[in-house]
């Protein structure tokens, strides 16, 4: 389990394989290829490896 950061720093998600939860364990996204995917709105982002960290860039929010 890897924790994910917002590009302003905040811990907002884990990282758990290829699976994206949010910090209740609520499944919200998954990687592939680098890119961040919601299977109700298909792609949303990014996810990179920053040093020992991930960090997300999300087009939008709801």
């Amino acid at each position: 389990m890897q924790p994910v950061f917002s590009l302003n720093g905040q811990h907002v998600a884990w990282l758990i394989g290829n699976f994206v939860y949010d910090k209740v364990g609520q499944p919200i996204a998954f990687v592939s290829g680098g890119g961040l995917y919601s299977s109700s709105e298909g792609y949303i982002g990014q996810i990179f490896k920053n040093g020992e960290a991930f960090t997300w860039r999300i087009l939008h929010s709801k």
